[in-house]
């Protein structure tokens, strides 16, 4: 299990221009591809928000993928 902290971001688009993947942009600049599953569509009300993400780590082509578990939005301090 891992444990990320970043904004949920547009990853990829299909031909009408609708975001069909995420990724998670961390502080330090890397990125976590999103593995689409059938708990993804949920996640679509969180992008260009900060979140915590605990999930399963994998690697494929270079490109980090995380299979999501948990999903919970910072709380926001004023």
């Amino acid at each position: 299990m891992i444990n990320i902290r970043g904004i949920l971001i547009p990853a990829s688009w299909d031909a009408e221009g609708n975001v069909v993947g995420m990724a998670i942009a961390t502080h330090n600049e890397e990125e976590y591809f999103i593995e689409n599953d059938d708990k993804t569509a949920r996640l679509y009300a969180f992008l260009r928000q900060e979140v915590n993400i605990t999930g399963v780590l994998k690697s494929k082509g270079g490109d980090n993928i995380i299979k999501i578990n948990k999903v919970t939005k910072k709380k926001e301090h004023y």
